[in-house]
């Protein structure tokens, strides 16, 4: 049984805001172009909750601002040599260019991406989804993970 099979409405994040629920069980996608040769068809076996809006500034900032970049335990194993050796991290430079802290982070990689989905399951009380690989744990335990 889904485990999210009796969940009706949305949920809040003191984090992220608004999460809301799919019902997205035995839905079918086409990844890639239709008349193309690469293209995947999947079919999705479970129901999920996302963030209703993209993770904006402000929030990435609040990582950055709690140790996201010194703290291993965030990071796979290689996304802990890549964020080594680059010259910079993520940087606050939005706010220097009088960008909105509301507007969607961008200049990611995924492996950033991914620790800020650590970060946030530890910070919110949630078991973490990706393990020193960047292997997903678990599709359905309730870190927070990389839509996929």
């Amino acid at each position: 049984m889904d485990y999210l099979s009796n969940y009706e409405g949305s949920l809040w994040s003191p984090t992220v805001g608004d999460m809301i629920y799919l019902e997205s069980a035995g839905d079918t996608f086409l990844f890639g172009k239709p008349s193309g040769p690469h293209n995947v068809q999947a079919t999705l076996t479970y129901n999920f909750l996302i963030s209703r809006y993209e993770i904006s500034n402000k929030v990435f900032g609040e990582f950055v601002n709690d140790g996201g970049y010194t703290n291993q335990s965030y990071w796979t194993t290689k996304g802990w040599n890549y964020i080594n050796s680059i010259s910079y991290p993520w940087p606050n430079w939005w706010l220097d260019l009088d960008i909105s802290p509301e507007q969607p982070v961008v200049g990611l990689s995924w492996y950033e991406a991914v620790a800020f989905t650590q970060w946030l399951s530890i910070k919110e009380g949630h078991p973490t989804s990706y393990d020193s690989d960047g292997r997903i744990i678990d599709l359905l335990n309730d870190g927070y993970r990389l839509p996929t």
